[in-house]
Parts: C-alpha cells; structure tokens; sequence
C-alpha cells in the first residue's frame, strides 16, 4: 500500500511538473492582438498586469478585456484589461503581485548607450548593427539579434531577484514586422544577464 501510494506520488508531482513547464508565457500588450482568443478559455483570461500608480509600478491580479465592437472577429479583437492604466499584460509568468522597482534611465549622446540605474547596479544598452546589446556587472551580451529601431517601454526588477529586466519593442530590417519581448534575469543561464521570456508579433 505505501509503495502504491508513493509510485502515485511520483506520477502526479512529474505529471505537474511537466505540465507546469509546458504551458507557453504570453506578454500581451494592450491593443489589436491576433491570436489571444481562445474559445476554451472563453472571455475570462486571468492574467498579472504591469501598470503604474502615480510615480511607482505595480503588478496586479487583472482579467483581460475585449473590446465587443470586434466580437464578430474574435481572432483579431481589441484588448485591455480590468486594471487602469496597464502598460503590459502577462499571462503564465511566475510574478507575484505587488510593487516592483524600475530602473532610472538617461541618454548619452556621446556614446550613443542609454544607461539604466537599478539601485545601485548600472547597466548600459546599445543598438548595434547586430542588434541590442546589454552590459552590465555579470558581463556583456546580444540580448535581441538581427532586430532595428528599440525602444525599452519598461525597465527594473519585475522578478524580484534584484538585477535587471526589461520590456523591448523593436522592429524587423524592413520595418514592417515589429515584437515585444519581456526578457528576464531570474530564467537567464549561467554568465547571462537576461533570457527572452514572451514575445508578441505584430505584422505590417
């Protein structure tokens, strides 16, 4: 009977697991998305969403919002979320609710790098003919190849680990494909400073 129970056990804790695992992270930004909808889910989406309260950022328990102008087109409709003001909506990411630092930012003209301030940490991004590049105190990288035109919508610490995470628009070498991607530091591999979490498309 214990061996029985303990062979469950095992079973259901890999079942989970990889089930946990499975599931795809979505970042999904306020407006015209294509393929959220899901009739399985029905218009009920919980979702975590990323927004401001005066000068500081939030995460908060939020459920997404389409817009029933578009409801004969549901593959391509209008959405927000029931939180005011979401700069970003985030849909199976492990982020707990509750205030999250951002990283001060100014530009240097002279060296063409934007340069962001995380408490005491600094880091530096820069466009390159090879695409973003981020430095910071665990080195250097590529952190999106082969991309034009950045632009950082949100910098600071959305997984708590006290280093840097960042939300980046950017657009295709045609400028007719743009994506946003929220790139973590708590998933980054060993030496790296952040790993692509969730992008979202959007075609010209």
């Amino acid at each position: 009977m214990i061996k029985r129970l303990i062979t469950q056990l095992i079973f259901c804790t890999v079942f989970f697991s990889h089930y946990s695992f499975a599931v795809q992270p979505e970042i999904i930004m306020p407006g015209n998305v294509d393929d959220l909808y899901d009739p399985n889910f029905g218009d009920n989406l919980e979702v975590l969403a990323l927004h401001k309260i005066k000068d500081k950022f939030y995460i908060s328990r939020a459920q997404v919002i389409f817009d029933p102008s578009h409801e004969a087109a549901k593959e391509n409709r209008m959405v927000s979320s029931n939180v005011e003001h979401a700069i970003a909506i985030f849909r199976n990411i492990d982020i707990n609710p509750g205030e999250v630092k951002t990283a001060a930012s100014n530009f240097d003209v002279t060296t063409n790098k934007s340069k962001l301030l995380l408490g005491r940490i600094v880091y530096f991004v820069q466009e390159s003919n090879q695409g973003l590049s981020l430095t910071g105190p665990e080195g250097d990288a590529i952190i999106i190849p082969n991309r034009v035109s950045f632009y950082i919508l949100w910098a600071g610490d959305l997984d708590r680990d006290g280093k840097l995470d960042l939300i980046v628009d950017s657009e295709d070498g045609n400028e007719k494909n743009s994506e946003t991607c929220l790139l973590l530091s708590s998933i980054a591999n060993k030496n790296k400073l952040v790993k692509n979490a969730a992008c979202q498309f959007y075609g010209g």
